[in-house]
């Protein structure tokens, strides 16, 4: 493609004494030609390889749930018609059945929402209060059921903090510093003390002064007899006071 460009700028050059000076135009139209050789060639193998990918399947998006604990339905979004019946839970815990129609303006004269309690029974369950504040008790009932359920994996969650028998001072600190997060978390730890035979002297010692130092942040307790370790190990575990 460039053959040409080259073979004019070896001509000028022989005819003006290989002065380079007077060949400039040649070489900069050869230049120019190498350049847009390169960017032809890959432009080709990008072609080539947008040709061999498969297309991607990309799911639809969804919307965004602004709410992860949606408040109880009201009788507004329960679809009823009018003339269905419904069991209405007054705040005296007297309750009557009576007309979807007639529990509205029930609701409507007393300055409360109808609150659906069970929707799926026959008649549906509404109550009269205020949605605003059944919604934040929903939300609160339903963190604190989260929380529960993290304490207690937590629970049974045990973390590991691998401690030398000839640690230094600075790095032993930070291990114990790492525990004492974890069991601030309300997570059980082990810390374990590997050895050699020739270590375990050091490695029984460092054992005592990890009960000491552990003992001022968690309970420390043995192994369990049934709790298998590896061999040349010793261990204690840590659990929140």
């Amino acid at each position: 493609m460039c053959a040409s460009y080259y073979t004019a700028s070896l001509k000028c050059l022989e005819k003006n004494g290989y002065d380079k000076s007077k060949c400039q135009q040649q070489f900069d139209e050869y230049v120019d030609c190498k350049r847009r050789e390169s960017e032809s060639r890959l432009q080709r193998r990008l072609d080539k390889q947008e040709q061999r990918r498969p297309p991607l399947s990309r799911p639809p998006l969804q919307p965004l749930n602004r709410d992860p604990f949606p408040p109880p339905p009201v009788s507004e979004e329960a679809l009823l018609p009018d003339d269905a019946e419904i069991r209405l839970v007054r705040e005296d815990k007297s309750h009557e059945v009576l007309t979807h129609r007639k529990a509205m303006r029930e609701a409507q004269r007393a300055g409360l929402d109808l609150i659906g309690v069970a929707l799926t029974t026959q008649p549906p369950v509404f109550r009269l209060g205020n949605a605003d504040k059944a919604a934040h008790a929903a939300r609160q009932r339903e963190k604190e059921l989260r929380r529960k359920e993290v304490e207690t994996r937590r629970k049974h969650t045990v973390k590991e903090v691998r401690i030398g028998p000839t640690v230094a001072e600075h790095d032993l600190q930070v291990k114990l510093k790492q525990a004492r997060a974890f069991v601030e978390k309300k997570y059980r730890v082990k810390l374990f003390v590997p050895y050699r035979m020739q270590q375990r002297q050091d490695a029984f010692n460092m054992l005592g002064r990890l009960r000491e130092l552990g003992g001022e942040f968690a309970a420390v307790a043995n192994p369990a007899v049934n709790e298998r370790l590896a061999r040349n190990t010793y261990a204690i575990f840590l659990s929140p006071k």
